[in-house]
């Protein structure tokens, strides 16, 4: 490949690398954007589940807890755990690594926490309060995986537009160079 000789290469080249670095740029950008609303998103509902789950246990003078209702009637999410100090009284159906985060988690305030792939889970610790004294903690899980997989799409999807617009930015440097040259051959003749 020649590099380009005349001005009018030049600046065809200098717009076409500007284009592609301007691509670039906004897919990155896109990108970073949608995955700080997917992890928020994520957040959002981890804190929605704690504070429902919490609303629904009593704390005692003693500050022991108590559920309310019968197990089938709460409104305790499936992928929800319950403390009562360190001790816990409901536990999610979670496989061993998520029970450790939870149990690590427990009486430690207001946290969040993550397992790494190939399952990854979004933890959220509510602490559970007497006063001033943590008595309790609700913990709400999220997996992972549905919020993954969009970040994946979009960003195929963004680096495929990218290459897109460039293949076309490309495309119309080449025939406006080519329509110069019918133009200079037509001057000639």
């Amino acid at each position: 490949m020649r590099w380009p000789s005349s001005l009018r290469e030049r600046l065809a080249l200098a717009a076409l690398l500007v284009t592609a670095i301007s691509l670039a740029a906004l897919a990155f950008g896109f990108n970073v954007v949608l995955s700080r609303q997917l992890r928020s998103g994520a957040d959002d509902l981890l804190h929605t589940r704690a504070a429902v789950s919490a609303g629904n246990i009593d704390i005692n003078p003693d500050g022991s807890l108590t559920l309310g209702g019968p197990p089938e009637e709460r409104p305790i999410s499936s992928a929800t755990w319950i403390y009562e100090g360190r001790t816990a009284i409901e536990r999610s159906s979670g496989d061993r690594d998520q029970q450790r985060t939870a149990d690590a988690l427990a009486g430690s305030g207001e946290r969040t926490a993550q397992t790494r792939e190939p399952e990854a889970v979004r933890f959220y610790a509510l602490p559970l309060l007497l006063g001033d004294r943590q008595v309790g903690t609700v913990i709400s899980s999220i997996g992972l995986d549905p919020y993954t997989r969009v970040e994946k799409v979009a960003l195929f999807s963004s680096v495929a537009a990218a290459l897109l617009g460039w293949r076309a930015e490309a495309f119309e440097t080449a025939a406006t160079q080519a329509g110069m040259v019918v133009a200079a051959y037509r001057s000639l003749a």
